[in-house]
């Protein structure tokens, strides 16, 4: 990930009513970020992503205390698809990057260089730092408080709002046992019982499309009790047609039999 390079605005609103004195758990953010190397961060972009907010500042002595531990948190979590974002009350963008270097802060940061005048920490009522915030994959404020309770935070939040890198790798896993009962065992009955670990609803994935492919051959080498089963679930179907491209995608997967 790019560190810090330039100096951007930033703007923050609550989707409904008036700016309150402070942003608390369960308002719902309509944000619009702008950080130090260009990145834009919006709430459509949260969709299937947890956010963490980090209110800090260099000369705060707190603040650093809890760097170490927030590091190790990032390192844990952002493969499962958290995101990070600082929002630095620093007036000096120099010594900000140059302490981010220096303590393995990768995550980018938001600088207006206005110290306690920083226009996101008046909108959020941020009185005193480090704060932190977490929000969902909307946008709502999940949890807030001192980066103690980050870790705790983040873990109880993806058992509730599992993330899309998470779905997508338990996804993956259950595609590629099913294939292997299929192409080993030739026992569809069993691989369709291990597919319903799938999520309720699936999304298009890159991640998945080939493994997906490779999925409904095996169907199709089982034979055609096997694919009749596959086709006979509509539940199933529909979910590896939108891994595949469509439902014409996955019949033609199948051009083999008649159904």
């Amino acid at each position: 990930m790019n560190r810090l390079f330039q100096v951007v605005p930033i703007l923050l609103l609550l989707v409904c009513g008036s700016l309150r004195a402070a942003v608390q758990v369960g308002d719902k953010l309509h944000l619009s970020l702008t950080t130090t190397n260009g990145m834009r961060i919006t709430t459509p972009e949260l969709k299937g992503h947890l956010l963490v907010v980090d209110f800090w500042a260099t000369w705060c002595h707190p603040c650093m205390m809890q760097v170490p531990d927030i590091v190790k948190t990032y390192k844990k979590y952002h493969g499962d698809g958290v995101g990070f974002v600082g929002v630095s009350l620093d007036d000096d963008l120099g010594q900000l990057q140059s302490v981010a270097r220096a303590h393995g802060i990768v995550w980018p940061q938001v600088f207006q260089g206005q110290d306690w005048q920083d226009p996101i920490a008046k909108a959020w009522g941020v009185r005193a730092i480090p704060v932190t915030f977490l929000l969902g994959p909307d946008g709502t404020v999940l949890w807030t408080g001192y980066p103690t309770g980050l870790r705790d935070a983040i873990k109880a939040a993806l058992k509730k709002y599992p993330t899309q890198v998470m779905l997508d790798r338990k996804s993956l896993q259950t595609i590629t046992a099913a294939t292997r009962i299929l192409q080993r065992k030739h026992n569809y009955r069993l691989a369709l019982k291990t597919l319903a670990a799938l999520p309720a609803k699936m999304e298009s994935s890159r991640i998945l499309r080939r493994p997906a492919r490779i999925l409904i051959l095996a169907f199709y080498h089982t034979g055609k009790p096997a694919v009749a089963a596959l086709l006979a679930d509509t539940t199933l179907s529909k979910k590896l047609a939108v891994l595949v491209g469509g439902m014409g995608h996955l019949r033609s997967l199948l051009r083999g039999y008649n159904y």
